[in-house]
């Protein structure tokens, strides 16, 4: 899901890359869905970063809407699994008309999902399919991230990110306007590491 590539997505965003759509790969990918237990065939498109580095992202039908999911490319697994819980939009390039899904229903109140050893994988708090927080776990159980969202926005206003040992190790907060986010990181005793600058719908 976004919150959990955050950080990696904002450095990667100056680098020049490629895509590739549908079958556009010599790699076999399996994609599993977790609402259906069944292999799909989404459209999709891998983004190349250098010869061992790709994100791809698939397109889910969730109800009437478009979900996208955005995870590494693993050099070996060609096995991508499909969570329940993922942001959807109206079409792969229109995002004025979003919900979060799980599944084909509304996200409502808190939501979770699980890891197939029964630990949880993810967990939020939306008010008719808009965020206002949304925890990552690891298989062990311990946190991942903890996003909180501006009030009927897709928009983070701040990111905890934790250690194997549930230990805050830094936290991002977000200034979001029309024009751009300013991402500021901090470490875990607030001590500000960097600035940067998101920004928004930029010329393609």
């Amino acid at each position: 899901m976004k919150q959990v590539i955050t950080i990696l997505l904002l450095v990667l965003l100056n680098i020049s890359c490629f895509s590739q759509k549908g079958k556009q790969t010599d790699r076999d990918l399996v994609f599993m869905d977790a609402c259906s237990g069944n292999r799909i065939n989404p459209e999709f498109k891998i983004k190349t970063y250098s010869e061992t580095y790709q994100m791809i992202t698939a397109y889910i039908n969730r109800g009437d809407l478009i979900a996208r999911y955005t995870v590494l490319l693993d050099p070996i697994n060609d096995t991508i699994n499909i969570p329940k819980i993922l942001f959807a939009y109206k079409s792969q390039t229109d995002d004025s008309n979003w919900n979060t899904m799980n599944c084909d229903q509304i996200c409502n109140g808190t939501e979770t999902e699980f890891h197939p050893n029964g630990n949880k994988s993810t967990e939020g708090v939306f008010v008719n399919g808009k965020p206002l927080e949304i925890k990552t776990f690891r298989e062990n159980g311990s946190m991942i991230s903890h996003a909180f969202y501006n009030t009927m926005s897709i928009d983070f206003s701040r990111i905890n990110y934790y250690s194997d040992e549930d230990e805050l190790i830094k936290y991002q907060t977000y200034e979001n306007n029309e024009m751009e986010t300013i991402i500021k990181v901090f470490d875990k005793n607030g001590t500000l590491i960097n600035t940067s600058v998101e920004k928004k719908n930029p010329e393609k």
